[in-house]
Formats: structure tokens, C-alpha cells, sequence
């Protein structure tokens, strides 16, 4: 793919064929569009988890960083953290 290359991420436990894609930010309009959803505390992304409390410590635990504990929200809990490439990202365990 010339000078392009990618990662493929997926979970033995997930969905067939899912994957997660992260685009490269070295286009200007996407790094825009970036900055403009982290200023909003927009996560750009969710993944579930069946213990948010488990996974929030042990997170904490490596150094992610979160934006607040993890808060109930109606049918989910939820909590916001930070990846290593500027995005928001959002920890959701639903409760039915």
C-alpha cells in the first residue's frame, strides 16, 4: 500500500469481521475534526465490557488516563478515557 501501513485489532470474543481503524491524522481537515471532538468531550468511540469497575482499575492501573469514575447513566454505566493518539474513548458496561 505504498507508504501506508495498518494494524488489524480484533477480539477472539467479538463479532466476526469486526475491526477497529484508526485513520491517519497527518490530513489537516481530520486533525481539525480530531481537536474539535476532544475539546467537546466527544468520545470518538465505545467499547462495552461486562465489569466497567474491573477494567477501570485495572486501566487506572497501567496509566490510562480517564476524565472522571465510572458513572451511571440510565441502562449503562460509563466512563471516558483517553487513548495515546488524542482520542476520546468511551467504557461502557450495560446493565441489561
Amino acid at each position: 500500500m505504498g507508504p501506508f501501513r495498518w494494524l488489524t485489532v480484533n477480539s477472539p470474543d467479538g463479532a466476526q469481521g469486526v475491526e477497529l481503524v484508526l485513520e491517519p491524522m497527518s490530513f489537516p481537515p481530520a486533525q481539525t475534526y480530531q481537536k474539535a471532538l476532544f475539546d467537546a468531550g466527544m468520545p470518538g468511540t465505545a467499547f462495552l465490557t461486562e465489569d466497567i469497575q474491573a477494567e477501570f482499575a485495572r486501566r487506572k492501573e497501567r496509566g490510562v488516563k480517564f476524565h472522571g469514575e465510572p458513572k451511571s447513566m440510565g441502562l449503562i454505566i460509563s466512563v471516558v478515557f483517553e487513548d495515546s493518539c488524542g482520542n476520546l474513548i468511551n467504557l461502557v458496561q450495560p446493565l441489561l
